[in-house]
């Protein structure tokens, strides 16, 4: 249950202020000691009733919100649009598989299979960080969201429901055996096409290099300034 911070100590203010108010009404004056004694134990009573009920309400306060698992979830940025509604269905669809993958992951035993699984799920979540920022590349990435990603959550969300099952059959063993191997298939398969989306960023900056090159060898600067010459500079 979440937890909410005391509030400061005002019953006893409140009962004071009460008691006051109850004189007034009742035409009850002090005139002596009797009377301030008198008063001390009603305030003293209705300090008591008042601090029970800034109790109950606290913690109905704090029953009445959502678990702090929630919370954390609500306090989460959205993420930022790519500008292209299909895009965002894309990456929307590609990270509710990746929690799905993660999920499984957490209840895997297989150290190995474990590793392969956090790096393709590191990659994949690369690729959409790529496609949100370049939404153009949509098309380039069809294949790894309609059939990469979906697949491998079935591969290894199979690999844990088997393994799960504590037998060591012969066709279970090859069926995990198999999914293990085509992970690393994936795994690459995933690394190629990150690098697949850089591939404009290389041609740009290729470009702007040998502009650079041209730029400096027209202006006479493609020579190295200090010259070594029989350790003479």
């Amino acid at each position: 249950m979440p937890q909410l911070k005391n509030p400061p100590m005002v019953a006893p203010i409140y009962a004071f202020g009460i008691t006051l108010v109850l004189l007034a009404i009742l035409g009850i004056t002090i005139n002596n000691v009797y009377d301030v004694i008198v008063m001390l134990f009603s305030v003293r009573f209705i300090s008591g009733i008042t601090a029970v009920i800034c109790t109950l309400r606290r913690n109905a306060r704090a029953k009445s919100l959502p678990p702090p698992y929630v919370l954390q979830a609500m306090g989460q940025k959205q993420e930022q649009s790519s500008g292209d509604s299909e895009t965002d269905a894309v990456i929307k669809e590609g990270r509710n598989l990746l929690n799905q993958l993660e999920a499984v992951k957490n209840k895997l035993k297989n150290e190995t299979i474990i590793s392969k699984t956090n790096e393709i799920i590191d990659v994949s979540h690369k690729i959409l960080d790529k496609l949100r920022t370049k939404p153009e590349l949509h098309s380039s990435v069809q294949r790894f969201s309609n059939y990469y990603l979906p697949t491998t959550t079935k591969l290894i969300t199979s690999y844990s429901y088997m393994e799960s099952q504590g037998v060591q059959g012969g066709n279970i063993s090859n069926t995990m055996q198999k999914i293990e191997n085509t992970l690393d298939t994936l795994k690459n398969a995933y690394q190629t096409q990150l690098d697949s989306l850089f591939s404009h960023v290389a041609m740009d900056l290729e470009t702007d290099i040998h502009v650079l090159e041209n730029i400096l060898k027209t202006e006479g600067l493609t020579q190295t300034p200090f010259k070594n010459n029989k350790g003479e500079q």
